[in-house]
Formats: structure tokens, C-alpha cells, sequence
């Protein structure tokens, strides 16, 4: 047998409702079983489906009607301001939509974003004394400044007027500013807390524009999905609508942006802002300073945008390489303690802090557990970190819990930042632990893949998968549909890619295949027999090929359940029949038979002939 290397937690749609959905919406049975199964009501179902954008009332937001009167009249009296946010992809979008609007409004104003190295994380005091010295009168932050209380003080007595715009999550006390604008304020009755902070921007320019300001709308679609934020509500109509930018006249920046990574404007997805553009956006700030995407994002020069796209997809390719070298570093780590415990705390000096949250991820992805990677600053006696969690796990409430021993801290329930004294860290790591061992079950350690339905090969039509694309735009909190088949013949399998790293069978009977692959399941692949079964784990796709189009599996787990028979009499190599049954043994295959030459038997084989 193949062990399958997650649980599936199949979800069972009730059939009077999909009947229902399919009714009410004139869908197929594969789309209304679907939404059945995520528990949509008929209303629900048809806002996803539609076509329509909803955006709400943008005063609906606390704090908005003081933030728009007193940026209105900083317009009116020509007064400086300044705009100032954070350095990742979430911030440079949300600082470079700001610009954009208060260009347009023929605003005075300048930008600034700190420097993730020299500077850190937050609203700092040496940029407000700058603006006062600059003649502003008016600071407007994005993306930043939810937990700025001393900052905010300062700001009043500097004589700076302070709007703060965030979706962090809130501390017991808010900074004492003129305005502060965040979903996420206890007091705040707005309908949608998922927005990111460039998403709060966004509501800020509709509330001064009286309209949706669409040619804003690509900012705000690359920093909500870069910043993982739901593809649920009003992020839906963002990000469709920014798309839709992004497929027909995109500014400079973007189309630049979108050129040095080979992506085709007709075939922009939120895919491309998360994986492409993203990345490089966030390399700037990751590696050097994130002032360099502002310019690429506010650039109306083509030849200037396609310079800075290019410097930026280099920074991309180092970051690259710094985070393989940091996360096998942290990796030996781990596993120099025996192992990630319930929860994970490394620290190196030799990491570049641009790098860690995604080492952070790196960490998750391979242990499972709640994670904080921190990059310390010998000199200076103080680490920067990045903390990464789980389903299930509130690193936001964990990480109050260890305030004590942090010098600072913000973020929210799946990521967080941090800093901590060099010379606490060692009671950090302890507090974190113990909170990550009162926290952890052993349901949380399992990671889950959640299946909406079950399907048999007939189900799959390209009619019916190009429905469900309908759903798209696909993001956290509304991820891609996953199905499950089980015990389906496998008519051929092949290790497929240049690196021969990816896998690809034909799966079915006769007439009634279908093609899967699994990339980076080559491994699985060789422990599939000929004439086996597999019970697969998969997404839906479109393969078009020569101008046909065919239905397609994704899969992303795969399991055998029965016995296999292996015939090894062919495999080449002084000890093929071992190596075949040590590789067996090590991907948790266990064939039970094997014809093969037998030159060299294990001593756990018993040879029948």
C-alpha cells in the first residue's frame, strides 16, 4: 500500500440542497453539489457566481468620515502631507494607491516607507520629526500604525494631524490620533473585517472620490492577495475588478512587472499577483529598499518601469537562494533539538531579515507546527522575527501570551512580526514553546486536506469543469475546489519533467480516462504498480493542447490501499531488487510482492518459490 500523506476530511453535500442550488441557479449538478457541500445558501451561491461587484459604503468604516473631512481640507488649503507605509507588497501597494489618488487630487505630498533592515517594522519617530521639518502638517499611514501610541503622541506634539489606516490587529489601546481607520476596531460595525491595508486604502480614495475608483483597482487587488488576505466579500469585487485592470490597460509598473515574469495580460489570475508579481514586489523590501517597487508602481515611463522590473526580478532570484541556504540552516536546527516539539523557535545571525517569514513558511510546510524564525543583530542586541502558524493555531493570542518577554510585537491570527533583546531570547523561545504545547492537540498536528466531494470518472466533463471556473478568482478562505476519487484503475503512469521530478497517469477504464498529474509526485509514482488502484486527492483544470481542450486531475495526495505486486526482474543496476524495496520502504509503500532477480534479498523478505 502508498499511505496518502495527509487525512482527508471529506465533506458529505446534502443532495436536497444541491438540487435546490441547481434549480435556483440553473447550474450543472457538479458546480450545486460543490456549493452545497460549502454550505452556500442560494443567495450566498449567486453573489459568488455573479458578475455583479459590491462595495459598501466606505463611512460605514469608524474613523472615515474624520480621516476624508481632514484630508479634503489639507486639499482645499494646499497643505503638505505625508504618506507613509509598510514595506511588503501589502504596504508598497497601499502607499503607491494613495499616491496615485493625491496625484490626481493635486495634492502636496511626499512618500516614505521605512527600511526593513535599518529601520524595522512601524510608524518610527525619526519620519515624523522629518515631516515637521518638511513643513507637513497632515501624516496619513497605510498598512501600519494600529499599535503607534507613542508615535501618535509625538505626532501631536510635533503639531502633525495623524490618519492611521490598518488592518492589523488592534491592542487594548488605540493611538490618540485624528483619525483611526481599521476594520478590525472593536467598535468598528463594518460589514467586512477581511481588507487588507491596501484594501482600507482603497475604501479611503472611494470615500474622498464619491465613487469606486477603479483605475486604482490593481494596487488594491495585488496587496490583498500578496498579503494572503480572504477572497471572501468585498475582496472578491476588488480583486475581479483589479484583475480586470491588469487584463486591459495596466499602468507602466505592472505591465512591466508583468513582462519580466513571461505572464500574458489575457491570462492574469489572482495566481499571478500572488506568486509572480508578488514575490518581486516584496523583494525590494525583502532585500534592499521597498522605496524601489514604490517607484516602479508610480512610474509613467516605460523604459524606467522595465529597468526597475528587472532589478527587482534579480533581487527575486537572490532571495531565492538566500532562503534555501537560511531554511536548510534552520532545518539542521530543528533537528539538532530532536525534533520541532509542539512548537518552533530558531535564531541565526546570519540571516538576512527580509528572508525569515518565508523561512518560516518553509518550516511549516515541513514539520507542521507553529513557527518563529529570528534574524539577530548581534551588534545591535536584538532579533527581528517572523512567526508562521497553522490551522487552528491563533498566533496572534499566542504571542500576547509571551508579550512579556518581547519588546514588540503585531500581526494576526496565521502570521505576526516580532522583536525581541538578544538577550531575552532564550525566555522567548521557552514561553513561546510552553504556549505552543498548552495550545497543540494532536488533531492541530495532522495536517488536513479538505475535500468538497467525492466524484467518479464520468463526473469529470470539460462542460463541467469549465463551469466551475466560474468561481474564480481563488484565494484564502475560498481556495480551489479539491474532489477525491477512490480505488480507480490506473491504465499507465509515467515520470515526467525535465528533472523527472513530476508524475502522470491515465486513470479509468476503456473509453472513460483521464489524464492527472502530480508535480513533485514522482516518488509516489514509482511506488504505483501497474494494474493498481488509486484513491486520489485533486483539483480540476483544462488542458489545452493543440488547440483541443480535455479535462484534467491536479493531484495533490495519492494513496494505494491495497496490496501491490512490483515486477523488478527488469531494473537495472548491481542491486536492483534491494534498492527498489529500501525506496519502497522509505515512501511508505511496502509492496507485499516483488518478482525480481533476487541477488541480494533483505533478511525482512521471506523469497517464495
Amino acid at each position: 500500500m502508498l499511505r496518502a500523506k495527509t487525512r482527508w476530511s471529506i465533506r458529505s453535500p446534502d443532495p436536497l440542497r444541491a438540487g435546490r442550488l441547481q434549480e435556483a441557479l440553473g447550474i450543472g449538478p457538479l458546480l450545486a453539489s460543490l456549493l452545497a457541500a460549502r454550505g452556500l445558501a442560494p443567495e450566498e451561491a449567486a453573489s459568488i457566481l455573479s458578475d455583479e461587484l459590491k462595495f459598501h459604503d466606505p463611512f460605514l468604516l469608524a474613523g472615515m468620515k474624520e480621516a476624508a473631512a481632514r484630508i479634503r481640507k489639507a486639499l482645499a488649503r494646499g497643505e503638505r502631507m505625508l504618506v507613509y507605509g509598510d514595506y511588503d507588497a501589502d504596504g508598497v501597494s497601499a502607499v503607491s494607491l494613495m499616491a496615485r489618488l493625491l496625484q490626481s487630487l493635486g495634492a502636496d505630498f511626499y512618500v516614505r516607507v521605512p527600511h526593513r533592515v535599518n529601520d524595522g517594522y512601524g510608524l518610527h519617530a525619526n519620519y515624523l520629526e522629518e515631516a515637521a521639518e518638511r513643513g507637513a502638517s497632515l501624516v496619513v499611514t497605510v498598512d501600519t500604525g494600529i499599535t503607534a501610541v507613542e508615535q501618535a503622541e509625538l505626532a501631536k506634539s510635533l503639531g502633525l494631524d495623524l490618519i492611521i489606516t490598518d488592518h492589523h490587529e488592534p491592542h487594548e489601546t488605540l493611538p490618540d490620533a485624528l483619525a483611526v481607520v481599521n476594520p478590525k476596531r472593536p467598535d468598528c460595525g463594518y460589514p467586512f473585517r477581511g481588507l487588507a491595508g491596501v484594501g482600507v486604502a482603497f475604501k479611503l480614495a472611494q470615500a474622498l472620490l464619491g465613487r469606486v475608483p477603479k483605475e486604482l483597482a490593481a494596487y488594491a487587488a495585488l496587496g490583498t492577495v500578496a498579503d494572503l488576505m480572504p477572497l471572501t466579500g468585498e475582496n472578491r469585487s476588488i480583486v475581479r475588478l483589479g484583475l480586470a485592470q491588469l487584463r486591459g490597460l495596466p499602468p507602466a509598473g505592472f505591465a512591466a512587472l508583468m513582462k519580466v515574469c513571461g505572464v500574458e495580460r489575457s491570462s492574469v489570475s489572482a495566481g499571478t499577483l500572488g506568486f509572480a508579481l508578488g514575490p518581486r514586489i516584496n523583494a525590494g523590501g525583502r532585500l534592499d529598499d521597498a522605496a524601489e517597487a514604490v517607484r516602479l508602481l508610480l512610474t509613467d515611463d516605460e523604459n524606467e518601469a522595465a529597468d526597475i522590473a528587472a532589478r527587482l526580478d534579480a533581487l527575486n532570484r537572490e532571495r531565492q537562494r538566500m532562503v534555501e541556504a537560511a531554511a536548510q540552516e534552520a532545518a539542521a536546527m530543528v533537528e539538532a533539538r530532536g525534533g520541532p516539539g509542539e512548537g518552533i523557535v530558531v535564531a541565526s545571525a546570519s540571516w538576512n531579515p527580509g528572508v525569515i517569514g518565508i523561512v518560516a513558511s518553509r518550516l511549516v510546510e515541513a514539520y507542521y507546527r507553529p513557527t518563529v524564525v529570528i534574524a539577530l543583530d548581534e551588534q545591535a542586541g536584538i532579533g527581528k522575527g517572523s512567526a508562521r502558524s497553522i490551522p487552528g493555531f491563533d498566533l496572534f493570542a499566542a504571542m500576547k501570551s509571551c508579550e512579556s518577554e518581547l519588546e514588540k510585537f503585531g500581526g494576526h491570527e496565521s502570521a505576526a512580526g516580532l522583536t525581541v533583546a538578544a538577550d531575552r531570547l532564550e525566555a522567548f523561545a521557552e514561553a513561546f514553546r510552553r504556549e505552543a504545547a498548552a495550545r497543540m492537540t494532536e488533531e492541530l498536528k495532522t495536517p488536513v486536506t479538505l475535500i468538497d466531494a467525492e466524484l467518479a470518472i464520468r463526473d469529470i466533463t470539460l462542460e463541467a469543469v469549465e463551469e466551475l471556473e466560474k468561481l474564480a478568482p481563488y484565494g484564502m478562505e475560498h481556495p480551489p475546489p479539491v474532489f477525491a476519487m477512490r480505488n480507480v484503475p490506473v491504465a499507465e503512469a509515467s515520470i515526467i519533467g525535465k528533472d523527472k521530478r513530476h508524475a502522470k497517469f491515465r486513470i479509468g477504464r476503456g473509453l472513460r480516462t483521464v489524464d492527472a498529474v502530480g508535480f513533485g509526485l514522482a516518488d509516489a509514482a514509482r511506488m504505483v504498480a501497474a494494474g493498481s488502484e488509486l484513491s486520489l486527492a485533486f483539483e480540476l483544470s483544462v488542458n489545452e493542447w493543440n488547440g483541443r481542450r480535455t479535462p484534467q486531475l491536479i493531484v495533490k495526495d495519492i494513496a494505494v490501499t491495497h496490496a501491490q505486486l512490483f515486477d523488478c526482474r527488469h531494473v537495472s543496476g548491481e542491486n536492483g531488487f534491494r534498492s527498489r524495496w529500501e525506496e519502497a520502504k522509505a515512501a511508505g509503500g511496502f509492496p507485499v510482492l516483488l518478482l525480481g532477480p533476487f541477488d541480494d534479498v533483505p533478511k525482512e523478505i521471506v523469497p517464495m518459490w
